[in-house]
């Protein structure tokens, strides 16, 4: 009787007895909200079915230890699984370890949110065959590895959080290239090398660049980052970073180290303290506002 359903929001219940067998059968189901829902047994690889889904959203949702068929989804456009509990009752937990091969049938997505779901294993270099995507959220995860310079293929990416893993080796040159990017998180990973200098190509479009590392090595609670934030380029973007070790070169108070808000004279960029934080003891937690565009520091000195 429902096969024809398009749209199913389902938040916020507690679905005892499972989810029917009828269910799997809506194959015109397009959008299929389960945000905060807790449902009797779990939910994995059963989905597949649902061919036609573009939106899942599945954050704080137990999901099986399967995992889910993101093979089988290739209509997805918008795929959300923040706050997954990492372990089911007397099971492994989910395995959020992003498929090697995920840019070869996921070309349609245009939205990727897997933020505090203890995501792992490395950054796939197909991810950078996402043509689509525009918002990539990967923060407060295990992932290990280096940043690939495949992710510059995300031309239309606007938004990108890496934010609170741990990513080791440089920042890869190739990001520069990324001329729709308005947010860049990298902070809080295990990040060192030389700052390219061709972030300074982003200034056109970058709104937020946070790079502030957790400790590396032998060098305690600063980065393992060197070099010089390129500000005269950046313009207006709002930098964070830890000042011990990456200096602005025409601004010697940026990235608050005199705790308070500066503008450089020569270019004009305005460095802000992020609220709450204090900077001479970067520990591994980080406010969730700092992902937000709202907290970009605007021109008329309002959040």
């Amino acid at each position: 009787a429902l096969t024809r359903l398009s749209h199913l929001d389902l938040r916020l219940n507690y679905i005892t007895g499972g989810l029917p067998p009828e269910f799997y059968a809506l194959t015109n189901l397009s959008y299929l909200d389960l945000t905060s829902t807790y449902v009797t047994g779990t939910i994995g690889m059963e989905l597949g079915s649902l061919t036609a889904l573009e939106s899942l959203f599945l954050s704080n949702t137990e999901i099986d230890s399967d995992g889910l068929p993101l093979e089988q989804l290739t209509s997805l456009k918008e795929l959300k699984l923040d706050h997954i509990p990492p372990r089911l009752s007397g099971q492994e937990g989910f395995s959020t370890a992003i498929p090697e091969d995920i840019g070869l049938f996921l070309a349609n997505l245009t939205y990727l949110s897997i933020f505090n779901t203890d995501a792992n294993g490395t950054l796939p270099t197909t991810m950078g065959l996402l043509k689509e995507l525009t918002h990539l959220d990967l923060s407060y995860g295990s992932m290990t590895g280096t940043i690939p310079t495949e992710i510059a293929g995300l031309a239309n990416l606007r938004h990108f959080y890496l934010t609170s893993n741990n990513f080791s080796g440089p920042i890869p040159s190739e990001i520069g290239t990324m001329s729709n990017l308005r947010v860049l998180g990298l902070g809080f990973n295990s990040l060192s090398g030389e700052i390219p200098g061709e972030l300074g190509n982003l200034g056109g479009s970058l709104k937020g660049l946070y790079l502030g590392n957790r400790a590396v090595g032998d060098l305690g609670p600063y980065s393992a980052l060197r070099g010089a934030i390129p500000c005269s380029a950046l313009g207006e973007t709002e930098i964070v970073a830890q000042c011990d070790l990456v200096s602005c070169p025409c601004c010697t108070n940026c990235c608050f180290s005199n705790r308070s808000v500066t503008i450089c004279p020569e270019c004009g960029s305005k460095c802000k303290e992020p609220p709450k934080i204090d900077v001479t003891n970067w520990g591994s937690d980080i406010p969730v506002d700092w992902r937000n565009e709202s907290m970009i520091y605007q021109d008329n000195g309002s959040q």
